[in-house]
């Protein structure tokens, strides 16, 4: 199995820095490159991914439709993209408002109707309204919203319910009509489709008001009809014959016999062009908690819906709207019903209503004042509700961990107040322990007075994609999952602790990492030395041998313990994998590289597959942060400084150039000079810690590069034949283990 989205051998689209579109796109293209499977029918997208009743499907599918000539005349002519946003609104208001009319007619509200659901609105701008998001700045064709839109709201990546991307023609392919060509990627597929088990479909949560309204912003926001659709009846009748439409139907395609050259759900190619739609589901990753995201590509008349997960993205055969408008009016319909959950959102997260000038806020504007009610613990009891505080990062990536941390309070069901904790929220793969356990694990092997330098959790949960009905587990193969990198939900609550440069001094930054170092070699090294000790201290230490492999100065953190001293605390253990009594890694991918890129050792630095990720490895990531933090850390100041350039390119844009930086430094002396000349003021302190480290990393690359040709036998290539050891590391600071 593959394990190259939980450990990138590439820099990653995560790790892309000052991020433009030309240095996010490459990236984006290879995180996805084998992760796009196609040939989803149309019918099982809508019932799995949108969760429209089969009935009502099976109905709209049926009827006759016509698309709006004058709109459909418009839509024909226009000669740019820009143009076509504005007709292809109308003529799907026009549509969509019939469809929700026969709707009703068909399946009549109950007699006492629910609470009415807001309108989709089709925000477009022309294609002139730049969108910032955490990741880069783009100027989306048109945004799907939930609300009432006017020129007085601001496009927010936050509440995008869909995506979608367009093209006024394909450049390449056989033409199928009047001027127009087909795009070349895949040929057009069978949509002729066999529904889901009944079984499996989930359930459409909403209701139909009781009128609609349509209108067209002066910013382009097109409002299509109020989104509920009632408790369906469980019937499956078909309908009378009086109930048909005096509607001359259009002229079905018969695209939909034709054969697919791509068998379903098998792997294919991503196009540059297809990456545009990847990019705006990555803005609504970025922006807020969803477990996926979804999104239409329309290439003149073809439309092709699209799920993206932090494991796959899945596309459906293509249908021509002009020519299968049943098709487009079965999309909106589901768009315009969809409930949060369908849509992607997280529906553990309740987000908060707030005031805005129309009175009529979009939901979904920030994620602060949101509550989270995850499943219940038996370990945690009473702990299970969140109040969201602030965002204290967000995954860069599409594919991948997606991890998502916030600083929240617990809503216990007693009166007590409760101070604001961590909640960390991410999608680790099966094959690697989970960060609880190995928490766990650490804190019943390590001695009680070094429990205190582990992270404290105080709640965790883990659901796996089956538990959280994700569409991809209805809508794949076997086959086709089982080459997917699988990964689950996990939820983890921490007591908060406070980030490494704030620590009050350079001196109080040394307590924390020494306690950091020693709290690493405590859960890796002490298993080696337990032939020297009590024959109980070995059972103890052999379950808590990990490795940390994702140093960074983001996870070395401190708290104030009851004496008002600092605690070194090393934080975030979900890159960490188990190591055997030899140092060896036990999980199956752990060869691949972790880290953060500024403080990955030099030998990690490598595209393609690197080596085994080694003890020595973290030492040599705890040299860097030393470094980093005596050239960037005013302690004492209220905000961490601007990076220094002198260290700058620790971070470069590509690994190659992260590597030579850090080669200069350890093996040039004039180099090494010229970093010590940057050190701040408030840290001249660390000078010689890492004056003696850079000589212990400077002399073992020595005495590799000296022995490189002829390696005796005996080499220890875990320490550089025993130079890079946690002794040596402690004797180099001069720091007695405890």
């Amino acid at each position: 199995m593959s394990s190259a989205s939980s450990t990138p051998t590439r820099r990653g689209v995560v790790n892309v820095q000052h991020a433009t579109v030309d240095k996010v796109m490459p990236e984006l293209v290879r995180e996805i490159d084998g992760k796009l499977f196609v040939d989803i029918a149309l019918k099982d997208f809508i019932l799995t991914v949108w969760g429209v009743e089969e009935e009502v499907v099976n109905f709209i599918m049926g009827e006759s439709w016509v698309l709006d000539a004058g709109h459909l005349e418009e839509y024909d002519k226009c000669d740019l993209e820009p143009k076509m946003y504005k007709p292809f609104a109308e003529l799907s208001n026009l549509l969509l408002s019939t469809t929700m009319t026969r709707v009703r007619q068909k399946f009549p509200l109950d007699s006492d109707p629910q609470e009415e659901r807001g309108s989709i609105f089709l925000w477009h701008d022309r294609g002139h309204k730049t969108i910032s998001g955490r990741r880069t700045t783009r100027k989306p064709d048109i945004m799907a919203f939930s609300a009432p839109f006017g020129p007085e709201h601001k496009p927010l990546w936050f509440f995008s319910r869909f995506a979608i991307e367009f093209k006024r023609e394909a450049k390449k392919g056989s033409r199928t009509g009047k001027g127009r060509r087909t795009p070349a990627t895949t040929p057009m597929a069978s949509i002729a489709e066999a529904p889901l088990p009944s079984t499996a479909l989930p359930k459409s949560l909403s209701h139909l008001p009781s009128s609609q309204s349509i209108a067209t912003t002066a910013t382009g926001a097109t409002s299509l009809p109020s989104a509920g659709i009632p408790h369906l009846p469980t019937s499956s009748k078909k309908r009378k014959s009086s109930d048909a439409h005096d509607n001359k139907p259009a002229k079905r395609s018969r695209k939909g016999k034709e054969a697919s050259t791509v068998k379903p759900c098998e792997p294919c190619p991503i196009t540059q062009e297809h990456t545009q739609l990847a990019r705006y589901a990555l803005e609504c990753f970025v922006a807020s908690p969803r477990h996926y995201v979804t999104g239409l590509w329309i290439d003149r008349y073809d439309i092709s819906l699209w799920y993206f997960d932090r494991a796959c993205i899945l596309r459906t055969v293509r249908f021509d709207f002009k020519t299968d408008p049943h098709y487009l009016a079965l999309i909106l319909y589901a768009m315009n019903v969809c409930d949060d959950k369908h849509a992607g959102f997280d529906p553990h997260f309740v987000f908060p209503e707030l005031p805005h000038p129309a009175g009529t806020a979009p939901p979904h504007t920030h994620i602060v004042g949101s509550e989270v009610t995850l499943p219940l613990n038996d370990k945690y009891p009473g702990r299970s509700k969140y109040r969201i505080e602030e965002s204290l990062y967000a995954y860069g990536g599409l594919l991948g961990r997606g991890t998502m941390v916030y600083r929240a309070t617990p809503l216990l069901d007693t009166d007590a107040e409760c101070e604001p904790e961590v909640l960390k929220i991410f999608w680790p793969v099966l094959t690697r322990p989970l960060e609880a356990t190995i928490i766990e694990d650490l804190h019943k092997a390590l001695p009680e007075k070094w429990r205190e330098h582990i992270p404290e959790v105080t709640y965790s949960t883990t659901l796996t994609a089956a538990e959280l009905e994700l569409p991809r587990v209805k809508l794949m193969e076997p086959s086709a999952l089982a080459t997917l990198e699988d990964r689950q939900h996990h939820v983890l609550g921490m007591k908060a602790k406070k980030k490494l440069w704030e620590a009050p001094s350079a001196e109080a930054f040394m307590d924390i990492f020494v306690d950091c170092v020693e709290c690493e070699s405590l859960s890796l090294l002490r298993n080696a030395h337990a032939d020297q000790r009590k024959p109980g201290h070995y059972h103890a230490y052999q379950e808590g041998r990990v490795l940390h492999r994702d140093l960074s100065e983001n996870n070395l953190m401190f708290k104030y313990g009851d004496d008002s001293h600092v605690r070194g605390v090393l934080n975030d253990w979900d890159m960490a994998s188990r190591v055997d009594e030899n140092g060896e890694n036990e999980v199956s991918n752990a060869t691949h590289r972790t880290g953060t890129i500024p403080f990955m050792a030099r030998e990690l630095l490598v595209d393609g597959t690197p080596p085994p990720h080694l003890y020595r490895h973290d030492l040599e990531s705890f040299f860097y942060i030393l470094v980093w933090a005596a050239v960037n850390y005013d302690f004492g100041a209220d905000e961490p400084r601007k990076i220094d350039l002198v260290v700058a390119d620790w971070d470069a844009d590509t690994l190659k150039r992260a590597k030579v930086d850090k080669t200069d430094f350890i093996c040039d002396p004039s180099t090494k000079k010229i970093i010590i000349q940057r050190v701040l003021p408030t840290c001249t302190i660390l000078v010689p810690w890492i004056y003696s480290l850079w000589s212990l990393f400077y002399k073992a690359q020595r005495h590799y590069g000296d022995n490189y040709d002829d390696l005796p036998k005996d080499w220890d290539h875990n320490t550089l034949d025993g130079h890079i050891t946690f002794e040596t590391f402690m004797k180099a600071i001069g720091r007695v283990p405890r």
